[in-house]
């Protein structure tokens, strides 16, 4: 988690990495340079939440090496504080970026919270033992969890397709010209698909006491409400809803309707459909033409906090899959040894 994140953060804050080009002077001599003359409080709050999952994932981290709760959220600062000096100091080297000691202070900032968040959590966690299934590890559960408030998150950037994720490649120039329908059904069956995917997650998560049903409608709705409130931010109230095409409205149809012929499998069976779900998706996003609402939400943006957001979102959004891919690969690895264990204990 803790590569994955690196990965996106970095990609997000040398975006788009383009244009590289020698300094004169030392690639850290923002540090001492005066304040920045014009900074907005959104800019600001954008640098401190960017920053805060990181301090999260280092605490969690030190956690298994039984370090105090203290000392594990100071050195997740300093983790913090020590990839955000990198990463503004590369930003000299690129045209368009400019790095900022404000920038830096607000990142370190934003790792202790996240530091402090993830400790407190910890400790809550730990009075409701029950909330996690036996068979669950601890990690296991926890990253769990991660991907599915990333997958909201990520909603909010414009992509080709609801839900859409993974978008490796620009699609051919032949697929451009593909027949209204067939593009209707391909976005269809991809938001189905990464309906199901989230579905089945949340029921791998969560025992079957829980609501799931109730919890998997919960994580759509708020996936729905960043598309909305990402839209909005970028384009205006009037585009809002601008993503809820015939194959967004087909896909939640066919997404709920599979689910819930789906959803009563074994638990093995539900993460390999997980998986077909899941690569599913990723292939038709990337297959996807680009029509005008994406084209229209990814052209540049007077927002000055969703630019600092965008090259971020854009990173998760590329490795989102991959992640989720590895824990349902991982948690079925678990399921098939501890199958294992049992029959061997069984006379």
């Amino acid at each position: 988690m803790l590569v994955a994140y690196l990965a996106a953060l970095a990609y997000g804050s040398l975006y788009p990495m383009q244009g590289w080009r020698p300094i004169g002077g030392s690639p850290i001599a923002f540090l001492t340079e005066p304040w920045p003359r014009y900074w907005t409080r959104l800019d600001l709050l954008a640098n401190v939440v960017v920053y805060a999952p990181l301090g999260g994932i280092v605490v969690a981290l030190l956690r298994r090496a039984e370090l105090g709760s203290i000392r594990a959220a100071l050195l997740a600062a300093l983790a913090g504080s020590a990839v955000s000096i990198l990463l503004e100091s590369l930003q000299n080297y690129l045209p368009g970026r400019v790095p900022s000691r404000l920038d830096w202070i607000a990142n370190t900032g934003g790792a202790l919270l996240g530091a402090l968040l993830a400790t407190a959590w910890a400790r809550q966690e730990r009075r409701h033992p029950a909330w996690q299934r036996a068979s669950l590890q601890p990690f296991d559960a926890s990253l769990g969890l991660t991907l599915l408030a990333a997958w909201v998150v990520i909603q909010s950037h414009p992509q080709r397709v609801l839900f859409g994720h993974g978008a490796l490649i620009d699609p051919p120039m032949l697929l451009h010209r593909l027949d209204p329908a067939y593009a209707v059904l391909a976005e269809a069956l991809a938001a189905g698909g990464a309906f199901v995917t989230i579905g089945m997650l949340v029921r791998e998560l969560h025992p079957p006491a829980a609501p799931r049903g109730l919890l998997t409608t919960a994580v759509i709705a708020a996936a729905l409400l960043a598309k909305t409130l990402g839209a909005a931010w970028l384009r205006g109230p009037n585009l809002a809803f601008a993503w809820l095409s015939a194959g967004a409205q087909g896909g939640l149809v066919i997404g709920a309707i599979a689910l819930a012929l789906l959803a009563s499998a074994r638990r093995r069976a539900r993460l390999r459909i997980a998986i077909v779900a899941l690569l599913c998706t990723a292939a038709l996003t990337n297959v996807f033409p680009v029509d005008t609402y994406h084209e229209t939400m990814s052209s540049p943006s007077s927002a000055g906090a969703w630019r600092n957001f965008d090259g971020l979102l854009r990173g998760a959004a590329l490795f989102w899959p991959v992640a989720a891919l590895a824990w349902s690969i991982r948690r079925l690895a678990a399921l098939r040894a501890e199958a294992g264990s049992i029959m061997a204990r069984t006379p």
